[in-house]
């Protein structure tokens, strides 16, 4: 074994880590000479530091609640296993990010529950509503910190008895507040509460909290956080970003306790979304996992674009968000148009720093207008770029990616948002999803990217979904959708690639079930859809026919086969849409068949 600082061992040394308390110290100095009673964050993080820097290959924390009151730092670790099962952080302040891996290679987290005792949201109940739909008077629950509510925030609305997402619902922006009499606060709001309207008095309703991620893994690889449970999250639950990736995750994300001083529960377990993986050169395994609660999506998977500050033959100058080149000497360049159309894909040859560039206009797009840093990247062969036009690596976006055996339930947004090549999702529940289950869409808005290609979706269970923060305006609004946001198709084709739909069950979903847009080369084989479109909506309504239920457009080679619908309800008027966009689509009668009911 090699040594890593002063000391070096012939065999496994475990340094126990023993909870705050009179009993531990006892127990620890008739134990072990090493053993270490942590009163604090800085304590863990001087034990851990001392354990790796000693040589050894992992470390046991005894089980306990241990008091965190600051971030947990964990730099270019090698190697080397954190085992705290049936040991609790306890969060004093959730506005700090938890637990932070930063530059390291294989290192395994394994059975740690990180909790918040402070609530990382605030909540309460709604006791009046402008008739003009411009403001809400709310009653703050007991034990839920008001002061969230004088920043920027969002609001969601919830339904009284079930403490779910209210059907008819939207996001709600908190432009100011006001104190009233008799301990109200009013929210003055972004925007109008407009004419259809659900919210009543006596709704309950749920505020973002500020905070970082829970626990990050930032510019890592082959990390494995197994066992781990959030009670509570801050931001991005669990965040990934950067290196070289292949990451494997299996832990639980579940509401918070109740506050000290709170009677009621938390409707609200994370702030913001349960897994986030931005920018990794491999992509991350999650298997076994269980979402639930969050303000934002369950599993999204993406990288970033860069802009296209000047072309040549085979030369394009990029600028990349942040002033970051993620590009390497033979990735492939995947090209979009300004309006997010697919233009084509050629291989960097080299990728340099553009040394003395100066674009021939300042840039304008608010994703890189401050960007100084300009990068040459020479391809294998030219490309129609255009000043403006943007830039994917696929390479860096998540590709080979893993989710199975997963269950998301009962959240804002999407289930999984995946824009990454060479994916399996597989054996996953996903039910409860305000606006789809599962989504495939780059997000040209966001700058993330990309399309999807070589996808294998198959024996997953879509329930519920698509009945709060949605709208006719939406086009991720097929459960499960295929999709972008061009307005029309690039020059390259078709941006979603071969993609496998097999063996999936949708069952009790109003409005379209499934939605392919945007791609070419779709086999949907061997999918039963149960108990479709039993009530009304109008979700996705601006782009497609939300009587159907699957419907096709701007998409080529669309194969059907062995397909079954039972007990279709009275909204469902037809089985499979094409709109004239939608070519060369196979099996649309045959392929799509109904049970007869008995």
């Amino acid at each position: 074994m090699a040594c890593r600082g002063i000391l070096c061992y012939l065999s496994i040394t475990v340094v126990l880590i023993m909870p705050c308390c009179a009993a531990a110290e006892d127990q620890a100095q008739k134990t072990s000479p090493t053993a270490i009673v942590p009163t604090n964050t800085e304590s863990l993080q001087r034990a851990i530091d001392a354990a790796y820097l000693a040589g050894q290959k992992k470390i046991v924390i005894s089980p306990g609640v241990y008091p965190m009151d600051d971030r947990l730092r964990l730099r270019n670790l090698s190697d080397f296993e954190i085992d705290a099962t049936g040991v609790t952080f306890a969060r004093a302040e959730p506005t700090k990010t938890g637990i932070s891996f930063d530059g390291c290679t294989d290192v395994t987290l394994r059975g740690l529950t990180l909790r918040c005792d402070k609530a990382p949201h605030t909540q309460g109940t709604i006791e009046a509503i402008d008739p003009d739909g411009t403001w809400i008077d709310l009653r703050v629950d007991a034990g839920y910190p008001a002061d969230y509510l004088n920043q920027k925030t969002t609001g969601y609305c919830f339904d009284r008895k079930t403490r779910q997402w209210k059907a008819g619902t939207f996001d709600y922006g908190i432009a100011s507040t006001e104190p009233r009499d008799g301990g109200l606060v009013r929210l003055h709001l972004d925007g109008h509460l407009g004419r259809n309207n659900q919210m009543l008095p006596g709704d309950l309703m749920g505020f973002r909290g500020p905070g970082g991620s829970d626990i990050a893994v930032f510019g890592c690889a082959k990390m494995k956080i197994i066992g781990v449970t959030l009670l509570g999250g801050t931001g991005f639950c669990m965040h990934e970003s950067g290196g070289e990736g292949a990451n494997y995750y299996s832990y639980r994300l579940t509401y918070c306790p109740r506050p000290p001083g709170a009677i009621t529960d938390p409707l609200i377990a994370s702030n913001a979304d349960a897994f986030h993986s931005s920018g990794i050169r491999h992509g991350p395994t999650l298997e076994n996992c269980s979402f639930e609660g969050m303000c934002d999506d369950g599993v999204p998977i993406h990288g970033e674009y860069a802009m296209v500050a000047s072309s040549g033959t085979k030369e394009l100058i990029i600028a990349g968000p942040g002033d970051r080149n993620f590009f390497r000497n033979g990735d492939p360049v995947r090209l979009l148009d300004t309006g997010a159309g697919y233009v084509g894909e050629a291989k960097v040859i080299n990728s340099q720093l553009a040394a003395g560039f100066h674009p021939a206009e300042p840039l304008k797009d608010k994703k890189f207008v401050r960007c100084h840093r300009f990068y040459q990247l020479t391809l294998d062969h030219d490309l129609p770029a255009k000043p403006g036009d943007r830039v994917s690596d696929p390479n860096a976006n998540g590709s080979g990616f893993v989710v199975r055996h997963c269950t998301i339930r009962n959240h804002r947004a999407r289930g999984m948002l995946i824009k990454a090549d060479d994916g399996l999702i597989e054996d996953n529940r996903i039910e409860g999803s305000t606006i789809a289950d599962l989504v495939i869409s780059p997000e040209y808005y966001w700058n993330e990217a990309d399309y999807s290609r070589h996808l294998v979706i198959r024996n997953n269970f879509f329930g519920r979904c698509g009945y709060a923060s949605t709208g006719p305006w939406n086009q991720q609004a097929g459960a499960v959708t295929l999709a972008s946001e061009a307005k029309k198709r690039g020059p390259g084709g078709y941006g979603h690639q071969q993609i496998t739909i097999e063996n999936n069950t949708f069952e009790e979903i109003d409005g379209v079930n499934l939605f392919i847009n945007s791609a070419q080369n779709v086999l949907v084989e061997g999918n039963r859809f149960l108990r479709p479109q039993q009530q009304p909506t109008r979700r996705g309504a601006d782009y497609m026919d939300p009587e159907a239920l699957i419907y096709l457009s701007d998409c080529d080679d669309v194969r059907f086969e062995r397909n079954t619908v039972s007990a279709a309800g009275a909204y469902s008027k037809h089985t499979v849409e094409a709109a004239p966009t939608a070519t060369n689509v196979a099996g649309e009668r045959g392929g799509v068949s109904p049970i007869p009911s008995h």
